[in-house]
């Protein structure tokens, strides 16, 4: 069942301040209206309908660097859509070598930021950049 209307009415005796004696409830399924309305409105519009927009995440401008990293890292995480938390090694990995495809790691410091952000150490970074990068040479070659 759709959105509903409902109407009562109160039926009593001796006037105002009697005492009901019977109610009657009217609850209308109004779907069919709220369509019909939808098709007017679209008949009777005069100006061209708009494009759909699309989702856009707001410009940030960064004051420094790290600000750019914790954005672009963020923005990963955001995308493969579970908590850091929540990750295995394979997620690390992936998450690593998006930020890698994307040229995170050309920037000083990112390393160290990212260690931070998966809770592994700067080492295990590198190990999971080597293996991205192998794998991607990989799949290259064939």
């Amino acid at each position: 069942m759709g959105p509903t209307r409902c109407c009562v009415c109160l039926r009593g005796e001796g006037g105002r301040r009697g005492r009901v004696i019977g109610c009657m409830c009217i609850n209308i399924d109004i779907t069919d209206m709220a369509q019909g309305i939808l098709a007017v409105e679209d008949f009777i519009r005069t100006a061209p309908p708009q494009p759909a927009r699309t989702a856009e995440p707001p410009e940030h401008f960064a004051h420094s660097i790290g600000e750019v990293l914790e954005a672009a890292i963020a923005g990963v995480v955001r995308d493969m859509g579970m908590p850091v938390a929540d990750m295995h090694k394979d997620d690390k990995l992936r998450l690593v070598d998006l930020l890698d495809r994307r040229g995170v790691f050309l920037v000083k410091g990112a390393v160290e930021q990212v260690a931070a952000v998966l809770g592994v150490s700067r080492y295990t970074v590198y190990n999971y950049l080597e293996e991205g990068r192998a794998a991607r040479a990989r799949a290259s070659a064939t």
